[in-house]
């Protein structure tokens, strides 16, 4: 029988006094200690009552899974993300997610990640709320469902914003209506926002990088909330790259052009998308543990990093959590592999309990952190209680 969080803070941890005081260490399989984590992440989507996937459902899902050939990947992600938008259309936006919850259990060999779908279910609730971005966002931001937003990696909110500038072509107009709407008393989740601006500004000016750049520069004075701009710019560059020439592959070794001839300000989040560009490379796309391999091929080592942290970010969201521990020991460096774990545990113990001084949040990242060899673990710990904004912002101070 396993015990519960609870009970291994009282009888897991043996106190040891050595000088300047005690350190307590946990007896534990990091084995199980992860994959009971990990089963915490899998069970804790909210699913309605009676919603099921039906079999007309399936119908018009075979015909995104039959799609095959060029961009086959894509052209499946956007067929499910226009199913997902009716179906929002026609039973709202908490039976839309435990659909799309349901989907991802039954089907995980099929649906490879649900953060594009999910645009479209924002691009619906935006229309059912009337074109209001705050109440579209509150709806979501902290009620039961919000879980279930998360695991796809607050794709929702992305999509609200992409409907909400829906139409308009001139970068300076963009500015000007997005400078606005991250602003609205009931929007509390602004980061993710200003992700959603990166999305649309990039789509809206007809791909033209340096224009949806020069938007993420004007819609804000914040660097945290530039950068998360700049990384939807680069994730929705990411979803279409095929369409353009921005990968040269010589000998099996990928030269992201678009990155290395950016301004220095912009390539850290360009380089943190490169998990994006990579699994269009692959026919197994979320073996973390083996296309980590790809971060190993940037030079300089604050642009791998950033490689790492958001392939880290993308697969704790991915259905194969078993992948995790194998994904960060493939990593560079001990650097590296600590940002990795520490990645995996500061999202697993937020999902538990969002509060980083709760016993139950604590105890989750000592578990995950001391999977790692006991002098990178401390390093782990520390990183994600006391430095976490080097995980989730990239900058000059993010560089271990």
């Amino acid at each position: 029988m396993r015990l519960s969080i609870k009970q291994v803070l009282v009888v897991g941890l043996s106190a040891v006094t050595l000088a300047g005081g005690t350190v307590y260490i946990q007896y534990h399989t990091p084995k199980e200690d992860l994959d009971y984590y990990y089963s915490i992440m899998t069970a804790q989507e909210t699913v309605a009552e009676g919603v099921t996937i039906s079999s007309e459902d399936h119908t018009h899902l075979d015909v995104c899974k039959k799609i095959t050939g060029e961009l086959a990947s894509k052209r499946k992600q956007e067929c499910l993300k226009g199913f997902y938008e009716r179906y929002t259309l026609a039973h709202g936006v908490r039976k839309a997610f435990s659909h799309l919850a349901l989907l991802e259990k039954e089907t995980s060999d099929f649906l490879e990640d649900c953060h594009y779908i999910s645009h479209g279910i924002g691009h619906a609730q935006l229309k059912v709320n009337h074109g209001d971005v705050g109440k579209a966002f509150a709806t979501l931001s902290e009620d039961a469902y919000f879980k279930n937003v998360a695991t796809c990696g607050n794709g929702y909110f992305h999509g609200v914003i992409e409907e909400y500038v829906k139409g308009q072509t001139d970068k300076n107009k963009l500015v000007e209506l997005l400078s606005k709407v991250c602003k609205e008393p009931l929007l509390k989740n602004t980061i993710d926002c200003f992700h959603g601006m990166g999305h649309s500004a990039f789509v809206q000016l007809e791909y033209a990088t340096t224009d949806a750049l020069y938007v993420c520069d004007h819609v804000a004075d914040d660097p945290v909330r530039n950068y998360s701009c700049y990384m939807g710019v680069f994730m929705e560059m990411a979803q279409d790259f095929s369409t353009r020439d921005l990968v040269t592959v010589t000998d099996g070794v990928m030269s992201f052009n678009i990155c290395e001839s950016l301004d220095e300000k912009y390539k850290l989040a360009c380089y943190a998308q490169h998990s994006v560009f990579f699994e269009n490379f692959n026919t197994t796309p979320k073996d973390f543990k083996k296309n980590i391999n790809y971060c190993k091929q940037i030079e300089g080592d604050e642009y791998r990093m950033a490689c790492v942290k958001f392939f880290a970010g993308r697969a704790i969201r991915a259905v194969r959590y078993q992948d995790v521990a194998g994904m960060c020991k493939n990593t560079t460096n001990g650097d590296e592999r600590v940002m990795c774990t520490g990645v995996f545990a500061s999202r697993i113990a937020r999902s538990i309990d969002s509060s980083k001084s709760s016993q139950l949040y604590l105890q989750a990242v000592r578990d995950i952190c001391q999977t790692l060899p006991f002098y990178l673990s401390t390093h782990c710990i520390e990183l994600v209680q006391h430095n976490s904004e080097k995980i989730y912002f990239d900058s000059d101070r993010s560089k271990m």
